[in-house]
């Protein structure tokens, strides 16, 4: 019954982050990457408090789960920040699958430090995966540097990695604490970080009329986004982590299909190719964890 739980949580955070990083997107070529990350942090931070209330006291209870829930709120708001950059300089279609590559490199934290176990065929699907993802981030076969890459693609694999780690370290925290009670505090954490540098860069005043132009999209992020990590969060107490990982993986299938439709996004012929194989390989290997 628990790992039908873990499931469709997992499921629930694959249709979440797609919807998520598609208004991420319009979020932050609207009001910045910091902006876009502070909404998310109050408004999700806001939404979750009634659900941890009860919780609260229990932060206190030991200086490690301090540092942990901070650490963890640091490292979300480094990652996310790169996320958001990559994410707005780059097509939808294609910065989301290269994101993927956020998999195989949960799954070596997985294995390294959380001792799970990957059989050799979810192994053999992760390098297919991987492939996808290489032939989808060449923009032209060019041995020109310049030439060779989408805009965004780099730093959508340097995102991909910090992902896989931070994905490592959820799970350790919400298995320590619980899991929205580890989502909370690190919201209510990177909030803090990003309303400080806000008030520094722009001040208050400017930052709210620029965010009531955008308050559909900012509210829209907001709650899917919160909504992905809370559910992932609830899988991977549940499941094992690479197996949350892998099934949540399969969300750039929404957010493609999203960018393509919405966006009028084009892709290449070898690009398409490229995110078939992605796809293909991450719901086959979520089936098989």
């Amino acid at each position: 019954m628990f790992e039908n739980i873990g499931v469709l949580a997992a499921f629930g955070a694959m249709l979440c982050w797609g919807i998520g990083d598609f208004y991420i997107q319009k979020t932050t070529r609207k009001i910045g990457n910091v902006e876009a990350l502070f909404f998310i942090g109050l408004i999700g931070s806001i939404i979750l408090l009634p659900f941890v209330f009860n919780e609260l006291p229990s932060i206190f209870s030991s200086y490690n789960i301090i540092l942990a829930l901070v650490f963890l709120g640091f490292t979300t708001l480094v990652v996310s920040i790169m996320n958001f950059q990559a994410l707005k300089e780059g097509k939808l279609a294609i910065v989301e699958p290269i994101l993927e590559f956020e998999l195989p490199v949960t799954m070596v934290f997985s294995i390294i430090l959380l001792q799970e176990h990957v059989t050799s065929i979810q192994l053999v699907l992760s390098a297919v995966l991987f492939s996808g993802i290489l032939l989808l981030s060449f923009s032209k076969f060019n041995l020109k540097a310049k030439h060779l890459l989408e805009k965004g693609v780099l730093l959508a694999i340097v995102t991909a990695i910090g992902m896989g780690f931070l994905n490592y370290l959820t799970g350790s925290v919400v298995r320590s604490t619980s899991p929205l009670l580890a989502i909370w505090s690190a919201w209510t954490v990177f909030a803090i970080f990003c309303f400080a540098y806000i008030l520094y860069k722009k001040g208050f005043t400017k930052m709210i009329k620029d965010a009531a132009k955008s308050r559909k999209i900012i509210l829209a992020e907001s709650v899917f986004d919160t909504a992905a990590w809370a559910l992932y969060a609830i899988a991977m107490v549940t499941i094992p982590v690479s197996m949350a990982t892998a099934i949540s993986e399969s969300y750039p299938a929404i957010a493609v299909l999203l960018g393509i439709l919405v966006n009028r996004e084009i892709v290449k012929t070898h690009q398409v190719i490229g995110m078939t194989i992605a796809l293909i390989a991450s719901i086959v290997l979520a089936m098989l964890i």
